[in-house]
């Protein structure tokens, strides 16, 4: 607050108009003096603090009092997802009068199974970004906001290359600066992450779904792959068993084999048709014929199902030849 007084209250070292000390500045003898208030005068709040109501409150900003802003009402949730930033924060409320503010999205550890995210409001510029002290952004997080040039619903993705907490000067400048940085792109994420029991063929789960669920993993995959057996059999109609019964039920020499696993014409089904003989013959040879304790460990699961998988495979195979021989 800049004051002028006269010389006889030089002296005092106090301002008439407040009750707060002054600094004097003597510019000469028998003219006023310029004298800086110490304190802030009692009619302004602080900056960038408002009353703790419900309703949107006009307070003045900055330290002379002149500018006023509004503070907005809390950032509500959108599309059921939490909204970490309050609008109280002090720094915020500050920004969004000043500088404006914008929601975004962190996301930490995209394209894996640990991929978390969640929307917070934020100041961004060109080469950094500020968010209020509390919230919980990170080196190597990356951040999801609106992109006009993409459309009205485009996006944009920036890497957290810096995430410093900045405690000095007023509360309502303490936040999270983030620094932009390159980085490569974060992974695509697969359609389908992760390979259970369940995502097998029905043959596969009726026939190793238990004893796999138990942890009888090598009798799990022994099952799985007899149960392929019992399969071809019955199609085929033959006596036979292992390898033999799967060298006659998938004969390629033979124009019309009982079993045509070709799903295209020409030399290509040609060759499928070489080639998933070979592939029958072969599980009936190195899987279902060894004992299953000679294949892998017993305490070994991922490597069961991996087997199991392939018995999946071979079934869904079966099925697409017993819908060719309906469909003829």
């Amino acid at each position: 607050m800049l004051d002028v007084a006269s010389d006889d209250n030089a002296t005092s070292g106090r301002d008439e108009r407040s009750s707060c000390p002054t600094a004097p500045r003597s510019l000469g003898r028998a003219r006023p003096r310029l004298s800086f208030s110490l304190c802030r005068s009692p009619k302004w709040p602080a900056p960038g603090r408002a009353k703790a109501s419900g309703r949107q409150d006009v307070i003045p900003g900055g330290v002379s009092g002149l500018r006023q802003y509004q503070v907005m009402p809390v950032p509500q949730r959108r599309g059921g997802r939490p909204v970490v930033s309050p609008s109280s924060s002090p720094f915020l409320s500050h920004m969004r009068g000043v500088f404006g503010t914008e929601m975004v999205r962190v996301v930490r550890n995209p394209g894996t199974e640990d991929e978390e995210s969640f929307e917070v409001e934020a100041h961004i510029q060109g080469k950094t970004g500020s968010f209020d002290v509390n919230t919980p952004i990170f080196e190597g997080d990356w951040v999801e906001l609106p992109d006009p040039r993409r459309g009205e619903s485009g996006v944009e993705l920036r890497y957290a290359a810096t995430a410093t907490v900045l405690r000095g000067g007023p509360e309502n400048m303490h936040r999270v600066k983030v620094e932009w940085g390159a980085a490569s792109p974060p992974p695509r994420v697969a359609p389908v992450r992760r390979l259970s029991i369940e995502n097998l063929h029905h043959e596969v789960q009726q026939a190793a779904g238990e004893l796999f669920a138990d942890g009888y993993y090598q009798p799990a995959v022994a099952e799985a792959f007899k149960s392929l057996e019992v399969r071809v059999r019955g199609m085929t109609g033959s006596t036979k068993s292992g390898a033999p019964l799967m060298g006659d039920a998938f004969a390629f020499q033979k124009d019309d084999p009982p079993i045509d696993v070709a799903v295209h014409d020409g030399p290509s089904g040609k060759d499928e048709r070489e080639g998933f003989h070979a592939i029958f013959r072969g599980v009936m040879l190195g899987i279902r014929n060894p004992r299953a304790h000679e294949l892998f460990a017993a305490e070994d699961p991922q490597q069961a199902l991996e087997y199991l998988g392939l018995a999946s495979l071979l079934h869904r195979r079966l099925d697409a030849a017993a819908l060719k021989v309906q469909g003829s």
